[in-house]
């Protein structure tokens, strides 16, 4: 018995928080319109465990179906995937792995279909959902003033899971898929579109009577839309050499720069499968890593920053003004401004001190010191002289910083605890209410590296009691001033 679809079916099913919906055209296509509804990380997982492959394996053999549009409502993100879909924190290695090669072998499912599958993507495919629209066998996106297409998977210190940057290097060459995997950096609809990452830009009324008529051009010849697989090239080995180079440079982003390179390097050397097990390996290291869980966290902070209530100036101040009131105690104990700048820079932040400083202004910031030393005691108050900016001091340069036996990490903890109880006494004190308000603010205004999340993430991922141990050290080296925030201690126990 033949399978036929009859013209004009809608059917709907939603199973696991993914709604999928089929509708048949006339003119023999089939839309596909998937949207997972689940949390943001965890994504991938859904549209892993989805039934997204049984469903269009079922129309697979039907003869009055030639193509299939895959797309997403008008209002999300292509197939309700954000780019932190991919950072479903497993429990183990071995399921970050396994999930991996699920990931995998539903594109290759996609790409292998029997008819043409072409993406309509509404607004914008980042990550893992660009990702599946690159194992579709054409793309076309929607116009929009945001949107952007990318494998953003190095923001998060991972890799892409699903063989999209083996299906990108096949687009765009391997040079080009290296710097835009190594960078993060999205890919604007005009630079898609040249580079033949996408077939058509075209305004949103339009998109999926474009898609149809893009799949149904693809199913009239049928060879353009096989897959094909890159042959072996050896050539390349300058190429991986200097990205080898330029990644190990991304300190922050831990170990998955290097590992992109050798996902491609494999490919090139060894072979499409090859290339999928080095993806697999990598992603069963980097998804349990905590730089993952932070780069994320720091991710959700961003996406989030625009329907947040906004810290109170009171928290901002007070956390800024002891962060550079110990930058300054440093500087007076005889370490230089440059080596804190840089010590801090080697930690992370991405705002030099110096440069706080500067733009807040020395007056502004001796008065703001001493308002707050009047009113929350020696904690905020200057070394003397307050004014060693203008007419620096003459001084005997103790044992700290580079030049000594002391390490750099020195400079950066006083900086670091200093900044992360002041925070947590605002928590405390009822200044600030939310952690994530305040991870936000510090990030945003003090340049908090974000790939440690913020203060109270920080904490988090650090270990309370740790954290608690350090102050707690300079605490007793260094006085009152580091009595450890009530609430630390509580919370702690």
């Amino acid at each position: 018995m033949v399978n036929t679809w009859p013209v004009h079916n809608l059917t709907s099913a939603s199973t696991n928080g993914v709604t999928t919906s089929l509708e048949h055209l006339p003119t023999g296509v089939v839309v596909c319109t998937l949207n997972v509804q689940t949390p943001r990380a965890a994504g991938l997982a859904k549209l892993i465990d989805s039934s997204l492959s049984s469903t269009l394996e079922s129309i697979a053999s039907a003869p009055n179906v030639k193509a299939v549009v895959l797309t997403s409502p008008q209002t999300g993100t292509f197939l309700g995937l954000h780019r932190t879909s991919g950072v479903d924190f497993v429990e183990t290695a071995a399921l970050a792995e396994e999930q991996c090669r699920r990931g995998q072998e539903l594109t290759a499912f996609l790409t292998e279909f029997k008819k043409p599958i072409v993406a309509a993507i509404p607004h914008s495919a980042l990550g893992n959902a660009f990702e599946v629209a690159l194992a579709c066998h054409g793309r076309v996106l929607g116009e929009h003033p945001a949107s952007v297409l990318g494998l953003t998977d190095i923001q998060l210190g991972l890799t892409p899971s699903m063989a999209g940057l083996q299906r990108l290097s096949q687009l765009i060459g391997v040079e080009q898929t290296l710097e835009y995997a190594l960078s993060g950096r999205f890919l604007r609809p005009d630079r898609a579109r040249a580079l033949g990452v996408l077939h058509l830009v075209v305004p949103p009324t339009v998109l999926l009577d474009k898609a149809a008529g893009l799949a149904l051009e693809l199913a009239q010849k049928r060879s353009s839309f096989l897959p094909t697989r890159l042959l072996k090239n050896t050539l390349l080995s300058s190429v991986f050499q200097q990205a080898q180079a330029q990644a190990k440079t991304i300190n922050h982003l831990g170990s998955a720069p290097q590992k992109v390179v050798s996902i491609l390097e494999t490919l090139h050397k060894s072979g499409w499968k090859a290339s999928l097990h080095q993806e697999a390996s990598a992603i069963k290291h980097l998804r349990v890593s905590q730089l993952t869980k932070a780069l994320a966290y720091a991710a959700e902070l961003q996406t989030h920053l625009p329907i947040q209530s906004p810290a109170p100036a009171s928290f901002i101040e007070r956390v800024q003004i002891r962060y550079l009131v110990e930058v300054e105690r440093l500087k007076h104990d005889g370490t230089s401004e440059s080596e804190v700048d840089q010590a801090l820079a080697e930690w992370g932040f991405s705002k030099k001190p110096s440069t706080l400083l500067e733009s807040m202004g020395i007056s502004r910031f001796a008065q703001s010191a001493q308002q707050l030393t009047q009113t929350f005691g020696p904690r905020f108050a200057l070394p003397k002289p307050t004014d060693e900016r203008i007419t620096p001091p003459v001084r005997v340069r103790p044992t700290l910083g580079r030049n000594s036996g002391e390490p750099v990490e020195e400079i950066q903890m006083r900086c670091v605890f200093a900044l992360v109880n002041e925070a947590l006494l605002c928590l405390e004190e009822g200044v600030l209410q939310s952690k994530t308000v305040g991870d936000m603010a510090v990030n945003r205004e003090l340049g908090f590296p974000a790939f440690r999340g913020g203060p109270f993430y920080y904490i988090h991922s650090l270990g309370q009691a740790e954290a608690l141990r350090r102050i707690a050290t300079y605490q007793a080296r260094r006085g009152p001033i580091w009595t450890p925030a009530r609430w630390f201690i509580q919370d702690s126990n």
